[in-house]
């Protein structure tokens, strides 16, 4: 038998729970809670933690909040400066963006990659002086660019794709 005790709704929309009894490897999760009933999946021990613990969750931050303008500790405002944007001879902008990035680019580049933060690429082709990426369709999140020039030069920049 089971104590359950601290619940907490996480990014991924299931309620993680606690045990109050004796220290444990696991938490204990609700799969679907906005259904009725048994239909809301009770899972006991689902989650195994690396180590032991008891009574409280592990520090997980609430990502549904959203930006609070202001406050020194919002996490979600990204910035970028010019000279960040145009180091090697690259100028990437707008950085954090919402569809399509332009690059603009001294040093003759060859080919462009541009890949998630799990390596999956996204899109890639030859670079032209000039070239406009489309990130339109892609979810919000971390990318990186990068350029390979023929000499074999390689720079990666990283790309914010907001909503």
């Amino acid at each position: 038998p089971t104590r359950f005790f601290n619940m907490q709704l996480a990014q991924n929309n299931k309620i993680y729970i606690s045990c109050a009894d004796n220290s444990s490897h696991y938490l204990h999760y609700i799969d679907q809670p906005d259904s009725m009933g048994l239909a809301c999946g009770v899972v006991q021990h689902g989650f195994r933690l690396p180590t032991l613990h008891i009574h409280g969750i592990p520090n997980v931050p609430y990502f549904g909040l959203g930006k609070l303008v202001g406050s020194p500790c919002d996490t979600i405002v990204v910035s970028s400066t010019a000279a960040e944007n145009k180091e090697g001879g690259i100028e990437v902008f707008p950085n954090p963006t919402n569809g399509y990035i332009l690059v603009k680019s001294i040093v003759p580049f060859t080919n462009f990659l541009v890949y998630d933060i799990s390596g999956k690429t996204v899109a890639e082709g030859v670079l032209k002086q000039d070239y406009l990426i489309d990130l339109s369709e892609k979810k919000s999140g971390i990318y990186f660019l990068r350029l390979a020039s023929a000499n074999g030069q390689v720079i990666t920049k990283k790309i914010v794709k907001m909503e």
